[in-house]
């Protein structure tokens, strides 16, 4: 299990985007470790969107064919 959620990521990201306050303040907002946790989702929501928010699985598992 994921240890933050889609909504929760996408919820800080569009705040800091909206400039409701900086890293520090939404880290301590919503109980999140790191500030650099919300820094990689701000660049991971930049990058791709939304989609860049979900979680992506290592290690893939291809059928024999």
């Amino acid at each position: 299990m994921a240890k933050y959620d889609y909504k929760l990521k996408l919820t800080v990201v569009q705040e800091y985007l909206n400039g409701a306050g900086s890293y520090v303040y939404l880290k301590n907002k919503y109980g999140i470790k790191s500030s650099t946790q919300i820094d990689n989702w701000v660049h991971q929501y930049r990058q791709f969107g939304k989609d860049g928010l979900h979680r992506q699985l290592k290690n893939k598992i291809y059928s024999v064919q």
